[in-house]
């Protein structure tokens, strides 16, 4: 069964982009997403570092940290778009998004 679904979402999705490209896509921009998420985190514990700091140069290089943190989401964030506009020439977010949700649950079952 699990092969046979699987086989059935990659027929679809081939009906819209190579498969492989898709995947690839897909799969990045879960780990970009994952990243970012750590990347909140890590600001939010950043900010309580700030509060608690005693001194200007503490409260310096915490800024310093969530400057570099923010460069690198910007970074993510356009590679994530650029991304979504490729998968966009082909299907819409939803569609994609729902042929990778699929995807993972076929894998699963």
């Amino acid at each position: 069964m699990r092969d046979e679904r699987s086989s059935l979402i990659v027929e679809e999705i081939s009906k819209y982009m190579p498969y492989e490209e898709f995947v690839r896509i897909q799969e990045r921009l879960a780990e970009l997403r994952r990243e970012e998420e750590k990347k909140l985190q890590a600001l939010a514990e950043l900010q309580k570092t700030y509060v608690s700091a005693n001194t200007d140069s503490e409260r310096d290089y915490v800024k310093q940290m969530v400057g570099k943190i923010r460069d690198l989401s910007k970074a993510e964030r356009q590679e994530i778009r650029l991304l979504n506009q490729e998968i966009a020439k082909h299907m819409t977010l939803e569609q994609a998004n729902d042929f990778f949700q699929r995807l993972l649950q076929a894998r699963k079952a």
